[in-house]
């Protein structure tokens, strides 16, 4: 009896570590494919904020201020937050052209809510996703904020979780 019991155990401790490990593979799978807001032509630029970012206390979002990609003193884009309101969107502006962002993002194939805090952005001269921060809700609570680092081409992302812990990642082993 007292084997049986222990195979039980063990089985479910073996099969609830998988689930685990299953978890955080899918959840960075997903962080590894997701949309940017932004492509520029160069990768290791300067992120610049002219216009100080402002939010409501209390939102994920900010509703003012400008962000600017900046290298050798050209602008390559930017994001305006707009003028104060919390409409959950920005504009992006790349070589004068004009796109209003949604910065809130619920897709079908995700169990995630995410908000986009700072625009995704890739370059034509690397294959990962260079800058930008992402917030993940599920069932409107914070599971995850991940930052994808500051323009150089790498395939780093840290992940801060809702337990305090920070990870550092290949995206390239989920890519």
């Amino acid at each position: 009896m007292k084997k049986l019991i222990f195979a039980i155990l063990s089985l479910s401790v073996f099969l609830f570590s998988c689930e685990k490990i299953d978890f955080k593979k899918e959840f960075e799978n997903e962080i590894s494919t997701e949309d940017v807001q932004f492509r520029l032509p160069q990768s290791s630029y300067e992120i610049t904020k002219p216009v100080p970012l402002e939010k409501e206390e209390n939102s994920d979002f900010y509703t003012s201020g400008v962000i600017e990609y900046v290298k050798d003193g050209v602008v390559l884009g930017s994001f305006n937050y707009g003028n104060g309101e919390n409409d959950e969107k920005g504009e992006k502006d790349v070589d004068g052209i004009k796109e209003e962002i949604a910065l809130k993002k619920e897709e079908a194939s995700s169990k995630y809510e995410k908000v986009i805090i700072e625009p995704l952005v890739k370059s034509d001269d690397c294959d990962y996703i260079i800058s930008g921060i992402i917030k993940y809700y599920e069932t409107a609570s914070w599971t995850a904020t991940v930052d994808f680092g500051d323009g150089t081409c790498d395939d780093l992302a840290t992940k801060y979780t809702d337990d305090g812990e920070t990870y550092i990642f290949n995206i390239s082993e989920y890519y």
